[in-house]
């Protein structure tokens, strides 16, 4: 239970692998348990909805960037942006690292400080729009893992 609420604690925290965490803590749980009240296609099935979060969190924000119209120089400011602030190790450098990314790139590759604005809102619209699926999805997996331990 420990790693299913590390789990759900890091589809909000990029420093901790949520889906993983939660998908670690129900195969330890069906693992003890000799898989009696998990099949193994429940337990692929929640393998492919952690493979999906796991997708989302890389590709949210540069759909978010996008849909504002983003140049490409933006999308690779966003990306390093990302990088730079996993680098920082805190919470406030994933969230504004893209952010300011996709600002600069947009501003060398334009010059047009309201499309870099912009451009930054639809990165950090994506961040949050990917951390909603990412907990939707978290749900669906613990809802999943306790209906076959109740039924």
């Amino acid at each position: 239970m420990v790693l299913i609420l590390a789990g759900l604690i890091g589809v909000f925290l990029p420093m901790l692998p949520g889906a993983p965490l939660i998908l670690a803590g129900i195969f330890v749980y069906a693992a003890w348990d000799k898989f009696e009240h998990m099949s193994g296609w429940t337990f692929g099935f929640l393998v492919l909805l952690t493979i999906i979060i796991s997708l989302v969190d890389y590709v949210a924000q540069m759909i978010g960037a996008k849909a504002f119209k983003a140049s490409k120089k933006a999308l690779w400011g966003a990306g390093i942006g990302m990088v730079v602030g996993l680098l920082t190790g805190n919470v406030f450098g994933f969230i504004v690292g893209p952010l300011i990314g996709a600002i600069i790139g947009e501003l060398i590759d334009s010059q047009d400080l309201k499309k870099a604005l912009s451009t930054g809102t639809g990165v950090f619209l994506g961040f949050v729009s990917g951390t909603l699926v990412k907990f939707v999805v978290a749900m669906v997996m613990i809802c999943i893992f306790i209906g076959s331990i109740i039924f």
